[in-house]
């Protein structure tokens, strides 16, 4: 019987092979312990960044997951609508992985040379390691050939369906495509949860998560205003927890938080001498894989702005719903997810470049560091373009590509250092 489009032929499933997972929690924990160390060493830093911390450093947010009675459905990357998952009842918990430590595991079964953030997120599965282990159901995005092929092979260890992405951003042919994605994915999401997803149920979950954005946008506004105020790698941490948190009660932190932050402005309004700018666009930065961002900003600058997905594009636009109907609310959530992302993913990611160059203008960076992990040929392919375009713009900018392994760590420091006496 041939396989419904939502599934899997299983007919050639291998059998899953399962790796002892002691030694990639310790150094998973290890890790994520030396990061939280090196983050509360920030002078100045805002007491309201300890409840991040929690959720994202100390295992809180697994422990709950545990516990929760409700599915967890795993996401990957920046384009599949969360509410929806909130909508059917279910717990949405983003899957992209920053540890190297599972990739060893991975490279038994997958490629060596494929993405480290693919091979690390199935390094997971394969260690039977937490959130993933937790979850009932896994998405992903057909937004490039690592994921396209992630998919069967996680199906073997974990329910996974895939959403087709266009490859343009056709208003009046494409759009339509991803608006049926969008409402098979909607449809498939109660049947796994035996929760439908209904009128009142959908509004509740975008009224939630449009509160979460707009949160966001406050904080990016504040830093805006004062970029001195927080750090980059607080702002991503700040981020990475809304990967997996109750969005309501990550809402009232960031809150908590500037207003925090607006407290301190009071008193020092302006940027210490010396301060300098630069804003870090290309790859996503997964925890704990803070290598770049912590050689940047240990070493005097600070990331003031980013086009990452796992940074200010994945929380900033939220759902403008027009028409509260149920067909109503499912055509602006396709549309944002659909119009909102800057994924080189698609054939032409000019937005991306506008957003750039919008970000550099509005906080006035004194310099760009473009990061692209090691076989990404989607952000590698762009590089040259990037380039030119800051160059005719007179914005300097630096390149580095890496992993998630430390080999090169002492290589980016005197890459970053060079590029920022140069700032300087």
């Amino acid at each position: 019987m041939s396989p419904s489009f939502w599934e899997f032929d299983t007919r050639y499933k291998t059998t899953p092979e399962k790796r002892d997972a002691t030694a990639p929690r310790r150094e998973l924990a290890a890790q994520s312990q030396a990061l939280l160390a090196r983050l509360r060493a920030i002078p100045g830093r805002p007491q309201a960044m300890r409840y991040f911390e929690e959720i994202v450093g100390e295992g809180r947010r697994t422990e709950e997951l545990r516990a929760a009675a409700a599915p967890r459905v795993g996401i990957f990357c920046n384009l599949i609508p969360e509410e929806l998952v909130h909508a059917a009842g279910a717990i949405p918990v983003r899957l992209c992985a920053g540890a190297h430590a599972t990739i060893h595991s991975a490279e038994e079964i997958l490629p060596r040379d494929i993405c480290p953030l693919v091979k690390s997120s199935f390094g997971m599965a394969v260690c039977g390691m937490e959130p993933l282990s937790l979850c009932t159901a896994a998405v992903i995005p057909l937004c490039c050939d690592a994921k396209t092929k992630l998919a069967q092979t996680l199906n073997d260890y974990l329910p996974t369906w895939v959403v087709d992405i266009p490859g343009r951003r056709d208003y009046e042919r494409d759009l339509a495509d991803w608006r049926r994605e969008v409402k098979e994915l909607a449809d498939r999401l109660g049947k796994l949860t035996g929760r439908p997803i209904t009128r009142n149920g959908l509004r509740e979950s975008i009224e939630i998560y449009h509160a979460r954005a707009e949160a966001f946008r406050a904080l990016y506004n504040l830093r805006k205003a004062h970029p001195h105020l927080l750090s980059g790698r607080d702002t991503f941490l700040v981020t990475e927890a809304s990967f997996s948190d109750d969005p309501m009660r990550w809402t009232d932190r960031l809150w908590a938080l500037i207003r925090e932050l607006e407290e301190r402005a009071k008193t020092a309004p302006n940027a210490p001498a010396g301060f300098l700018p630069v804003l870090l666009t290309g790859a996503p930065v997964i925890w704990p894989n803070w290598k770049l961002t912590n050689v940047i900003e240990d070493h005097g600058a600070t990331v003031v702005a980013d086009t990452l997905c796992s940074g200010t594009q994945r929380l900033f636009d939220p759902v403008q719903v027009d028409e509260p109907t149920l067909d109503g609310m499912l055509r602006a959530l396709a549309l944002r997810y659909f119009s909102a992302s800057i994924c080189p993913s698609f054939a032409d990611s000019s937005d991306r470049i506008d957003r750039l160059l919008e970000l550099c203008a509005d906080f006035k960076v004194r310099g760009v560091i473009s990061h692209n992990l090691r076989l990404c040929m989607l952000f590698d392919m762009e590089s040259a373009r990037v380039r030119q375009v800051l160059r005719q713009k007179v914005i300097p900018l630096l390149a580095v590509q890496t992993d998630y392994g430390q080999e090169d760590v002492e290589q980016v420091k005197t890459r970053v250092e060079a590029f920022l006496e140069m700032l300087a």
